[in-house]
């Protein structure tokens, strides 16, 4: 199992686009609860205009929409064609099992 590797985190730090390899994975955090871990609210596979619907039907801001999808290839399939986390300047320090490996180590 892939863990979600984060690459986009909006400016007031509430919402984040992470992958899970397979898909764009909108994430949420609940500052109100004291809470500073990410719930994961929706998953898009398709196109970025399919990730735009799913961020307005959680009531993501109209600002922080465009501040996370700025840039993205129109399809999630060509956001992996352009290098993915690469590209969005996460390197994946995953190993080919999923796991994740120390950058220091490797």
């Amino acid at each position: 199992m892939q863990i979600d590797r984060r690459f986009r985190v909006s400016g007031d730090g509430r919402w984040a686009l992470a992958t899970d390899g397979l898909q764009w994975v909108l994430q949420r955090r609940d500052r109100k609860r004291g809470n500073r871990s990410f719930t994961s609210m929706g998953f898009v596979r398709t196109t970025k205009i399919v990730l735009v619907r799913v961020m307005r039907e959680v009531s993501v801001p109209e600002a922080v929409i465009e501040e996370l999808v700025l840039d993205l290839p129109p399809s999630f399939d060509h956001w992996i064609a352009y290098g993915g986390l690469a590209a969005a300047g996460q390197p994946d320090t995953r190993q080919d099992n999923g796991e994740a490996v120390d950058s220091e180590c490797a």
